[in-house]
């Protein structure tokens, strides 16, 4: 089952990265590309299932063009990705307490990325059974 789910991963992704360089129109550029974006995590279900390993929170970074790329976790922490390959794929794994499941209450979790080309960032949620994902709007 976990390998299925691997597979449309694999597949929404390659579509996405496929369209985004062959589209259809003359211009290549996608509404979803920026330098500049804060993402975050809403919760996924109320209880973790403890199959497959629990929760797993990943972000996806496509560059149209070669790139550095900052990534920005609370409060400080930092990390960069130099001359990433246009085309590529970038996968990070996201700590679990990036997860916003507290009710209208102000919490610090918030992921930042900036980037030196224009980049095409989605996030991903996944647990034994439910899974979200989107496109993140620059």
């Amino acid at each position: 089952m976990k390998v299925i789910y691997k597979n449309i991963l694999f597949f929404f992704i390659f579509c996405n990265v496929a369209i985004s360089y062959f589209g259809f129109s003359q211009n290549k550029n996608s509404s979803f590309e920026g330098t500049h974006f804060l993402i975050s995590f809403m919760q996924n279900e109320i209880v973790i299932d403890p199959r497959y390993g629990g929760l797993h929170l990943k972000v996806f970074i496509t560059p149209s063009s070669m790139a550095d790329i900052t990534v920005t976790f609370p409060p400080d922490s930092q990390v960069v990705f130099n001359s990433v390959k246009e085309g590529s794929i970038l996968t990070i794994d996201v700590p679990i307490k990036y997860e916003s499941f507290e009710s209208e209450m102000i919490r610090k979790k918030a992921i930042e990325i900036n980037s030196t080309s224009p980049i095409i960032v989605y996030g991903f949620s996944t647990q034994y059974l439910p899974s979200d994902g989107y496109a993140a709007i620059p």
